[in-house]
Protein backbone atom coordinates (compact mmCIF):
# COMPACT_ATOMS: atom_id res chain seq x y z
CA UNK A 1 0.00 0.00 0.00
CA UNK A 2 1.19 3.61 -0.72
CA UNK A 3 1.69 6.00 1.99
CA UNK A 4 -0.68 8.79 1.90
CA UNK A 5 0.49 12.49 1.47
CA UNK A 6 -0.89 14.53 3.73
CA UNK A 7 -0.62 18.60 2.46
CA UNK A 8 -1.45 21.72 4.89
CA UNK A 9 -1.99 24.84 3.46
CA UNK A 10 0.29 24.05 0.59
CA UNK A 11 3.12 22.53 2.73
CA UNK A 12 3.78 18.87 1.88
CA UNK A 13 4.53 17.19 5.13
CA UNK A 14 6.31 14.52 3.58
CA UNK A 15 8.95 16.79 2.50
CA UNK A 16 8.23 15.35 -1.20
CA UNK A 17 7.90 19.26 -2.59
CA UNK A 18 10.61 22.15 -2.38
CA UNK A 19 8.53 25.60 -2.50
CA UNK A 20 10.25 28.54 -3.80
CA UNK A 21 12.25 30.68 -3.31
CA UNK A 22 15.79 29.04 -3.96
CA UNK A 23 19.35 29.16 -3.46
CA UNK A 24 21.26 29.97 -6.47
CA UNK A 25 22.70 26.06 -5.90
CA UNK A 26 19.25 24.86 -5.74
CA UNK A 27 18.43 27.12 -9.09
CA UNK A 28 21.63 25.59 -10.83
CA UNK A 29 20.88 21.67 -9.45
CA UNK A 30 16.94 23.13 -10.75
CA UNK A 31 18.17 23.78 -14.07
CA UNK A 32 20.36 20.61 -14.46
CA UNK A 33 17.91 17.92 -14.35
CA UNK A 34 15.46 20.26 -16.99
CA UNK A 35 18.10 19.50 -19.14
CA UNK A 36 18.76 16.27 -18.36
CA UNK A 37 16.49 14.57 -20.42
CA UNK A 38 15.67 11.77 -18.46
CA UNK A 39 12.67 12.78 -16.90
CA UNK A 40 10.22 15.04 -18.50
CA UNK A 41 10.72 18.95 -17.83
CA UNK A 42 8.68 21.44 -16.40
CA UNK A 43 6.57 23.14 -19.05
CA UNK A 44 3.87 25.97 -18.97
CA UNK A 45 0.24 25.41 -19.19
CA UNK A 46 0.34 26.67 -22.42
CA UNK A 47 -2.72 29.00 -22.58
CA UNK A 48 -0.81 32.63 -23.00
CA UNK A 49 -1.18 33.69 -26.36
CA UNK A 50 2.64 34.31 -26.28
CA UNK A 51 3.84 31.16 -25.23
CA UNK A 52 6.50 30.13 -27.40
CA UNK A 53 4.27 27.12 -28.26
CA UNK A 54 1.93 28.85 -29.64
CA UNK A 55 3.48 30.31 -31.85
CA UNK A 56 2.38 30.25 -36.13
CA UNK A 57 4.10 28.44 -37.66
CA UNK A 58 5.04 25.84 -34.62
CA UNK A 59 8.49 25.87 -33.91
CA UNK A 60 8.78 22.28 -32.26
CA UNK A 61 12.34 22.69 -30.59
CA UNK A 62 10.58 24.91 -28.19
CA UNK A 63 8.61 23.68 -25.98
CA UNK A 64 7.78 26.04 -23.38
CA UNK A 65 9.86 24.54 -20.81
CA UNK A 66 10.62 26.21 -17.67
CA UNK A 67 13.33 28.08 -16.41
CA UNK A 68 14.41 28.17 -12.71
CA UNK A 69 14.96 31.08 -11.01
CA UNK A 70 14.89 31.91 -7.28
CA UNK A 71 11.56 32.94 -7.08
CA UNK A 72 10.20 29.85 -8.93
CA UNK A 73 9.92 28.51 -12.74
CA UNK A 74 8.95 30.95 -15.23
CA UNK A 75 7.92 30.19 -18.29
CA UNK A 76 10.47 31.17 -21.50
CA UNK A 77 7.40 34.16 -22.58
CA UNK A 78 6.82 35.07 -18.37
CA UNK A 79 3.70 34.46 -18.48
CA UNK A 80 3.58 30.82 -16.28
CA UNK A 81 5.41 30.91 -13.20
CA UNK A 82 5.20 28.07 -11.01
CA UNK A 83 6.79 27.78 -7.44
CA UNK A 84 7.21 24.18 -6.47
CA UNK A 85 9.38 21.41 -7.52
CA UNK A 86 9.97 18.18 -6.74
CA UNK A 87 12.52 18.25 -3.81
CA UNK A 88 15.27 15.60 -4.49
CA UNK A 89 15.55 17.97 -8.31
CA UNK A 90 17.17 21.15 -5.66
CA UNK A 91 19.93 18.19 -4.83
CA UNK A 92 22.54 17.81 -7.18
CA UNK A 93 22.60 15.14 -9.92
CA UNK A 94 23.64 11.57 -9.23
CA UNK A 95 27.14 11.39 -10.24
CA UNK A 96 26.15 8.94 -13.07
CA UNK A 97 23.74 11.35 -14.49
CA UNK A 98 24.43 11.51 -18.33
CA UNK A 99 25.06 15.24 -17.95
Amino acid sequence: MLPKLVSVDNVNVNNMESKSPWRDDQVKNLNDYQMEGVFHPFTCDRKSPECEVNITPRDYSKDGVLIATEEGWVCPCGKYTQKWAHDFMTKPLPPNSPL
